[in-house]
């Protein structure tokens, strides 16, 4: 992102969508665009001579059922067709099904902020896939994101081991609602807990009618 104005606590910027910023889809990532939100707000609040802070809450409006096997198979997909949720890739599923999603990924130099916490556009961003994996181990369409909330409780350190549990809540005939957590492995304190709400509705009588 390319800053071309601002000051006095506004920051305003530009980028050009890329490759590296695209979901499965092949249109803006909620995680990349939630991680532009996370530092530009953070360099608006540093132009008023104002401490960078710390992140507490960001948020942003955008068959059978399957179990272990199928959640590996998506993630890996995800991981391999690039964009930017290849920034999960160090995600690894080990248990979910029927609505549920669960994993672990160790905190690496590349998900780390400027303090060496793990970042706020990365968690956003392992919350938006691993919801959709979630969601995608029931009978519902992955959907489009309408709303993606994140809250941040506690930061998490470079080698430190993060657990990430996604539960579906609820699937409509529109609407999917999705919440997850993640929390140290060495205690279970939780780091950060948030969640997404998906519009689902694809259905070919859905597609005519527009």
């Amino acid at each position: 992102c390319r800053i071309t104005d601002g000051g006095k606590g506004r920051c305003i910027g530009e980028f050009t969508i890329s490759k590296e910023h695209l979901n499965g889809f092949g249109t803006l990532h909620g995680g990349y665009a939630v991680t532009i939100i996370d530092n530009m707000s953070t360099y608006a609040l540093m132009s008023a001579d104002s401490h960078p802070g710390v992140s507490v809450d960001l948020s942003t409006k955008m068959s059978a059922k399957r179990g272990v096997d199928f959640l590996k198979t998506v993630a890996d997909y995800c991981v391999k067709n690039g964009g930017f949720d290849s920034v999960t890739k160090a995600f690894r599923v080990t248990g979910g099904g029927d609505g549920r999603c669960i994993g672990e990924f160790t905190v690496s130099k590349e998900h780390v902020n400027g303090f060496g916490t793990l970042h706020g556009g990365c968690a956003a961003a392992i919350i938006d896939n691993v919801t959709t994996y979630a969601l995608m181990s029931t009978d519902a369409h992955p959907g489009v994101s309408v709303d993606l909330h994140v809250s941040y409780l506690k930061s998490a350190k470079e080698g430190e081991i993060i657990i990430v549990d996604a539960n579906t809540v609820k699937v409509g005939k529109n609407m999917a609602f999705i919440d997850c957590v993640l929390k140290k492995k060495s205690d279970g304190s939780i780091v950060v807990k948030g969640g997404q709400t998906k519009y689902i509705d694809f259905s070919e009588e859905f597609i005519k009618d527009k």
